[in-house]
């Protein structure tokens, strides 16, 4: 599964902020853990659905049926390990983009801070680009291994303040063998973070001859 396919579907959980509090990966990260901490009571009530309740909700008769066949994919995608191992790689990845983002975008934050903020950037990813695997993917770990999702968000930096109550499990499709668990999942994190670091080093360059005091 691409990475990006979770954009889409993280959407139905996002969070609407007052234009002055928006904060582009602030906003994906609330919507990644709104997912996974709901993810048990979306599933049980996209498996539940009946045909009729999806005619139901029809804007007009022109609009299309959802059909079941298409919501029991819907629930295939977000019960399977390669979504739920590409979004606990993302929350640990993006708690690095996070830092840098609430930096760029304070009241106080001056054009000679951009060179030595976007290197720091840069020099995280590559840590991260090395393999060795976040604090929300490590623990999650053991559930991973018993093919299921129980989500804790408190693993997650910016909601460690939250009651520690993970959600109920989620049983996954596809999942590696326990042994190769880690191999995967670091696989795949290097993959993504080297694809982010290539944008970000084309979008965010540092131009030559640049040198504040």
């Amino acid at each position: 599964m691409c990475c990006y396919s979770i954009s889409p579907l993280i959407c139905i959980c996002s969070h609407h902020y007052p234009s002055s509090q928006v904060r582009f990966v602030k906003s994906e990260v609330d919507a990644i853990v709104n997912l996974l901490r709901d993810l048990p009571a979306i599933v049980k009530h996209l498996q539940e659905t009946t045909q009729a309740e999806l005619e139901a909700v029809r804007v007009n008769e022109d609009e299309e049926v959802v059909t079941k066949s298409l919501v029991a994919s819907w629930v295939q995608e977000l019960t399977s390990f390669s979504f739920i191992m590409s979004s606990l790689v993302m929350l640990d990845v993006y708690s690095v983009m996070l830092d840098f983002s609430l930096k760029t975008q304070s009241d106080v934050f001056l054009a000679i801070h951009y060179p030595d903020t976007r290197n720091q950037l840069v020099g995280r990813l590559r840590e991260i680009a090395a393999g060795t695997l976040g604090t929300v993917v490590v623990g999650h770990l053991e559930c991973l291994g018993k093919r299921q999702i129980a989500f804790e968000v408190t693993k997650v930096r910016s909601y460690s303040k939250f009651p520690p109550k993970p959600t109920p499990p989620v049983k996954l499709t596809g999942c590696p063998q326990p042994n190769a668990l880690r191999r995967k999942i670091s696989a795949f994190q290097i993959m993504f973070t080297e694809n982010l670091i290539d944008t970000v080093e084309k979008l965010l360059p540092v131009r030559p001859g640049f040198n504040p005091p």
